[in-house]
C-alpha cells in the first residue's frame, strides 16, 4: 500500500480537487486501495461498506481532510434507495466506484444445489445493489457533463469458477452494465 501512496504516484497533486467520489465496498482490498487513491487524488470520498469500524479506520488514513463514511448493506434495498438518495441530496457525486460485492458468504456448491433464495441474495447485493446507486448518481453527471462511473468486476465473469455459479453470473451482469 505505502508504494501507491508515495510521491511517485502518478495522480498525487490534486488532479482531482473538487470532485467527490463514491466508493462502495471500501472497507478492505480494491475498494480500500481505491479510497486511498482517491483521497491521494484531491477528491472529497465518501466511503460505504456494512463495517463502520474498518471504515472509521480508513477516513483516518486518507490523505487531506473532507472524506466520510456512509455504512450501507446493499441486501437492504429500502434503506440503500433512502441513504443514496439522502446523500446526494447534500453533495454531487462525480465518480462512483461500485466495488461492493457479495461472495465470502455465499455458499459453493453444484449448480442443483444453489436455491433461488442464494442466486437472488447474490443478485440484489452484487447487481441491483449497483444499478440503485449509478441511478442515484448519473443524473448529476449528466447535468454537470463530467462524471465517471467504474464498476468493478471480475475475470470469473469470463473464465468461470466451479460451483460458483451465483456469484459468476453477478459479475457477468456487471460486465453487462
Amino acid at each position: 500500500m505505502e508504494k501507491i501512496l508515495d510521491s511517485e504516484f502518478p495522480y498525487a497533486d490534486g488532479i482531482l480537487s473538487g470532485k467527490n467520489a463514491l466508493v462502495c465496498g471500501a472497507s478492505k482490498g480494491i475498494g480500500r486501495a481505491t479510497a486511498l487513491m482517491l483521497a491521494r487524488a484531491g477528491a472529497n470520498v465518501t466511503v460505504c461498506a456494512r463495517s463502520s469500524e474498518k471504515l472509521d479506520i480508513l477516513v483516518d488514513e486518507m490523505y487531506g481532510s473532507g472524506h466520510s463514511k456512509l455504512i450501507l448493506d446493499l441486501e437492504d434495498i429500502a434503506t440503500l434507495e433512502h441513504k443514496i438518495f439522502e446523500l446526494t441530496k447534500k453533495q454531487k457525486i462525480h465518480i462512483l466506484v461500485n466495488n461492493a460485492a457479495l461472495l465470502g458468504t455465499l455458499k459453493r456448491g453444484p449448480f442443483e444445489e444453489i436455491t433461488v433464495d442464494e442466486f437472488e441474495l447474490a443478485m440484489r447485493v452484487n447487481v441491483t445493489g449497483s444499478f440503485i446507486v449509478t441511478k442515484a448518481v448519473i443524473e448529476v453527471m449528466r447535468k454537470t457533463a463530467w462524471g465517471r462511473i467504474i464498476n468493478m468486476s471480475s475475470d470469473t465473469a469470463l473464465n468461470g469458477n466451479p460451483g460458483f455459479l451465483h456469484y459468476v453470473t453477478t459479475k457477468g451482469a456487471i460486465v453487462s452494465m
